[in-house]
């Protein structure tokens, strides 16, 4: 894996393929070969910027360095780890703020967006209650008229008969 990941300049591969020599060789007791491991682990991942893989290697030179009694280089690796588990962490909660905000924001614009499409319901409902009152003023204002028509019609045919009965008694 290690070869292939060189061929193709995979570098987070690469940096991780080391670290995991580094951590066998460790495990067989070979201090010098994992210490030699991590350190190219190290120079992959910080060439690539791989943060995780460069802060496991870290940590784990820091382990090795601390196991051979050299302690100030190991301090020195460990706060480097502990800086970039850091960074990781705050990056991760950066963008964990962002999406939440997303989501905040996308629930805002959901909900005013309900909110105009009820006020628009109600604007509409009102306009058609208007209009449909408008619409049976309009209808009764007509039906009086032809009613009023029709009276006076009816009082013109009777006030012509009376004068007509009127008239037909003076002969």
């Amino acid at each position: 894996a290690l070869s292939i990941a060189k061929e193709y300049e995979i570098n987070s591969i690469q940096a991780q393929c080391l670290n995991y020599l580094g951590i066998y060789y460790k495990t067989k007791g070979d201090l010098r070969k994992s210490e030699s491991h991590y350190r190219m682990a190290i120079e992959v991942a910080d060439k690539s910027y791989e943060a995780e893989h460069l802060s496991d290697a870290l940590a784990n030179l820091s382990s090795i360095l601390e196991d051979q009694g050299n302690y100030e280089e190991a301090l020195n690796h460990y706060k480097n780890h502990k800086n970039i588990e850091d960074s990781i962490l705050n990056e991760t909660k950066v963008k964990t703020i962002a999406e939440l905000q997303a989501k905040y924001e996308k629930k805002e614009d959901e909900a005013k967006i309900l909110r105009l499409e009820n006020s628009n319901k109600q604007k509409a409902l009102e306009r058609n209650r208007i209009l449909g009152s408008s619409i049976a003023v309009v209808v009764l204002l007509i039906l009086m008229l032809v009613f009023f028509r029709y009276r006076s019609r009816k009082n013109r045919v009777i006030a012509a008969q009376k004068i007509q009965q009127l008239e037909d008694e003076k002969k």
